[in-house]
């Protein structure tokens, strides 16, 4: 005790322990006293009830005496009043006396007595001799009252017998008595011993399951704390949660459950889940899930979690999509199924909603796109022909009011044309085709740029444009053609909505992170609220009415909020009625690659003299009022034209000639301009290495990729503009000239350069016998000696039309042979002025075609001597 209180451990009290040990043992002699008289009690009793059933057998066997008397006594009563009722009782007696002898030879209680040797002896004498009697006490009346006598005298014989076998019982069971007592108080002195010890140890088991008690209870407390707990949570579960053996048997059904599929829970206990929840048609392949489900995890516990969708089916027969988790554990030797479901019908219809929209979307989109294909198409087609045409009425000699008309309709047309492009531009930029191209660039040169490009529509309405760099925003790092497409889009409406006004362009530094805002101010008519609000969005016209002074589509701001947006930028207004207004937008610095140096201010490019260079040209198109255009702006330009109506004509003649340029149209019936294009460069033909223009009226976003993907070197959106066809013929010139390509030589005189192809001559060479090839030569000179009565005849005759255009057509077949190639083109311009019923053309081209063809001829003499 000392030692516990130095080491800080209390100190036990001794009276209380001494205490609980007297209780404990006063309670243990209390429960052995009771014990020993209760086995006291057990025993006198037991004495009791073994005293009673010898006394019993005992009675029994002295019974059997009386018995003997009593059956005596009736058959003496016959004898001396023989009445029926007097023999019945003699049957009567028998039957007791005769059951009294057969019990104690057959029952097991009288074993001990039956045992004896002598017991049995007399107990079988005397059933034997009550067996004689039976037929005698079941006959008839009259026998048994003759046979009275015989049977008092063989009774009264019996008693010795019978004395003798009580008397045996009697000593016998009385011994037997004595034996049993002693063992049993020998067993029950054990029996006592043993309980002893099972008291103690009861009282030992008692302690235990005492304190085992104490712990259960605090165990059970919490489980059962832990199981309202579950309990509450599944049903509070908003998801439907069913527990299931292996065979598919329900086990518990939450309220949530109950909900969703409309069964109560005590009808559900019990039932397959197959017959209330699953589909008919779904049931092989439920069964087969879960058969895979239990192999796979044949082991310890699994978790099954979710996705997993399934059929399932209400009580009134619906059939809904259900999201099925599942969960596996062990339960003894089965194992339990725990099913979280979700009706998720909901779910399926927003994503069939979502999937509808995504797809009337693309559908939309798709039209959208048709739809500006067509019009594109349909409006560019026509415009082609309006301003190509108009652009060659100018450069002839007009009078100054048809100047003017010209000027003005050129004007329309272009105005047209910019709303088509604005239409395609936010199409181009929504389809996310526009890539910008950050490069560093000077503003100053920029804002002039713009300055001067307003500057004449400014002047008209008596505005001045002015521009104000700030310190810092010298330098740019944004996609300059996209800021300037914006730029040009407020500058053009500052202009169209101020008059006798000033428009200034800003570039200032805004924030510290290097972003630049421009501005473009007015004094003009200004803007309210409410329309600042929709001003950049597409369409808006603030002035829709038909009295509005200032034109446009109302897709220019559109058009720079997508582009600004792009940018990563912001743009806005501010403004007010009366007072002008303040266009901004504010960009921030584009990542600017390495390699790409301050963009140079731009030359002006020195286009070669195209009429020098007699370009030999194929064009590809079907449609006769553009190519008409075409043609005309082509031979402005000194080129030397060859037609073809369609794209398998257009490849025919490109395999036959060699030309130095091929402009192809891009809708064509039969074979289109880009499988006409793939075709010419698969294909082994003289032109399969010339540049291909292509001419489009289709401006959608990847049409420029799809063309340059077929083989195309460049494009020409419609309508065809003289400029615009100069500059394309001027490109190639340039490319052709710093690669030292000879295929654009532009001198032609009076040697073979630009008449023979060398290449096409050498290869027929090659491919004919020396003799033929002289005699096909020589018929071919003949043919040229005699070019221009071929051609066109006397100069007395009328020219027909048909056989001339006959005529050209085979000579410049033959011409294509021997490479010919600048006496073929003539021949072509023939061929068509012919068909075309240009006969004023006729006679200048017929001429031009026989002074080709001397020289081709003495070319040909050159080569050949």
């Amino acid at each position: 005790m000392k030692e516990e209180a130095a080491q800080g451990i209390p100190a036990r009290k001794p009276q209380s322990w001494k205490g609980i040990y007297v209780a404990a043992g006063l309670l243990l002699l209390a429960v052995m006293l009771v014990l020993s008289l209760l086995a006291a009690q057990l025993m006198q009793e037991l004495t009791r009830l073994r005293s009673a059933s010898t006394d019993n057998v005992q009675w029994s066997m002295a019974q059997v005496q009386v018995e003997l008397l009593v059956l005596e006594t009736a058959v003496d009563d016959a004898i001396h009043n023989n009445t029926p009722q007097a023999l019945d009782e003699v049957r009567q007696r028998f039957d007791i006396f005769y059951s009294r002898i057969d019990t104690l030879q057959q029952g097991s209680v009288f074993s001990g007595v039956t045992q004896e040797t002598r017991a049995r002896q007399v107990l079988d004498h005397l059933m034997d001799a009550l067996n004689r009697f039976i037929p005698i006490i079941d006959g008839s009346d009259e026998a048994l009252s003759a046979a009275l006598p015989v049977l008092d005298d063989a009774f009264v014989a019996m008693r010795a017998d019978v004395r003798a076998i009580s008397l045996t019982g009697v000593r016998l069971l009385a011994e037997q008595s004595d034996r049993d007592r002693q063992a049993f108080s020998s067993v029950l002195l054990r029996t006592g011993l043993v309980a002893a010890g099972v008291m103690a140890a009861m009282f030992l088991a008692l302690f235990l399951a005492v304190w085992q008690f104490k712990i259960a209870r605090t165990r059970t407390e919490d489980l059962q704390t832990q199981n309202l707990l579950y309990e509450s949570a599944i049903n509070a579960s908003l998801e439907a949660i069913i527990v299931s053996d292996e065979a598919g048997r329900i086990l518990d059904f939450n309220p949530a459950a109950e909900q969703l599929f409309g069964y109560k829970r005590e009808h559900a206990i019990g039932v397959s889940a197959e017959k209330l929840i699953i589909p008919k048609e779904d049931l092989q392949l439920h069964r087969e899930r879960r058969v895979q489900f239990l192999e796979q995890f044949r082991g310890g516990e699994a978790n099954l979690s979710g996705r997993l969708e399934i059929n399932a089916m209400r009580a009134n027969g619906e059939v809904f999509p259900a999201e099925v988790s599942v969960g596996l554990t062990r339960r003894g030797e089965g194992r339990i199924i725990v099913t979280y479901m979700r009706d998720i019908s909901e779910r399926k219809r927003a994503q069939e909603n979502l999937t509808q929209a995504r797809d009337d979307a693309v559908a939309t989109a798709k039209a959208k796109s048709d739809f500006l294909a067509v019009m594109s198409h349909e409006m560019r087609t026509p415009l082609n022909g309006v301003m190509g045409l108009l652009d060659m009425l100018s450069e002839t000699r007009l009078t100054r009011k048809q100047r003017d008309y010209v000027e003005t309709a050129i004007s329309s047309g272009e105005i047209l044309q910019n709303h088509i492009d604005d239409v395609l531009n936010i199409t181009r930029i929504e389809a996310g085709v526009t890539r910008l191209n950050p490069v560093r660039f000077e503003v100053a040169p920029l804002l002039t740029e713009l300055k001067k490009m307003n500057d004449p529509a400014a002047q008209r309405r008596g505005n001045t444009i002015v521009t104000d760099i700030a310190e810092g925003a010298r330098f740019c790092d944004q996609d300059r053609h996209g800021l300037r497409q914006v730029l040009i889009n407020l500058v053009g409406n500052a202009v169209k909505f101020t008059e006798k006004g000033t428009i200034t362009l800003e570039a200032a530094p805004w924030g510290d992170d290097g972003w630049i805002e421009f501005s473009v101010s007015d004094t003009g008519i200004g803007v309210s609220r409410e329309d600042a609000k929709r001003i950049f969005e597409d369409f808006v016209m603030l002035d829709p009415s038909y009295k509005r002074t200032a034109p446009g589509s109302g897709l220019g701001l559109g058009i720079s909020r997508r582009l600004v947006d792009l940018m990563g930028g912001e743009i806005g207004v501010e403004s007010e009625p009366g007072q002008g207004s303040r266009f901004f937008l504010r960009l921030p610095p584009l990542e600017v690659s390495a390699q790409k140096p301050v963009e140079p201010e731009r030359a002006e490019t020195v286009i070669p003299d195209l009429e020098q260079a007699n370009l030999s040209v194929l064009l590809v198109e079907d449609n006769e009022t553009n190519r008409f255009v075409a043609r005309e702006m082509l031979r402005k330009h000194g080129c030397r034209i060859t037609e073809a109506h369609d794209g398998i004509e257009g490849v025919e003649k490109a395999a036959g000639e060699r030309f130095d340029v091929i402009f192809m149209d891009v809708s064509m019936p039969r074979l289109d301009g880009i499988g006409a294009t793939q075709a010419i460069r698969e294909g082994d033909g003289l032109s399969r290495h010339t540049p291909i223009i292509g001419l489009t009226a289709h401006a959608l976003p990847d049409e420029r990729r799809r063309l340059e993907e077929a083989g195309m070197v460049d494009c020409i959106v419609k309508p065809l503009r003289s400029a615009k066809v100069r500059d394309v013929i001027g490109a190639l010139l340039l490319q052709r000239s710093a690669s030292d390509d000879t295929s654009f030589d532009t001198d032609v005189d009076d040697d073979d350069t630009g008449l023979i192809d060398h290449e096409t001559l050498a290869e027929l060479t090659e491919a004919l016998p020396p003799e033929l090839f002289e005699r096909q030569l020589e018929r071919f000179r003949a043919e040229l000696a005699e070019s221009k009565e071929r051609f066109c005849g006397g100069s007395d005759q009328v020219v027909n039309l048909d056989e001339l255009a006959a005529g050209a057509h085979k000579m410049a077949g033959s011409a294509a042979v021997f490479g010919a190639v600048a006496l073929r083109a003539a021949l072509l311009d023939v061929e068509s002025a012919a068909k075309h019923g240009a006969r004023e053309e006729v006679a200048p081209l017929c001429e031009t075609a026989s002074e080709t063809a001397q020289k081709t001829l003495r070319a040909l003499s050159d080569l050949t001597a």
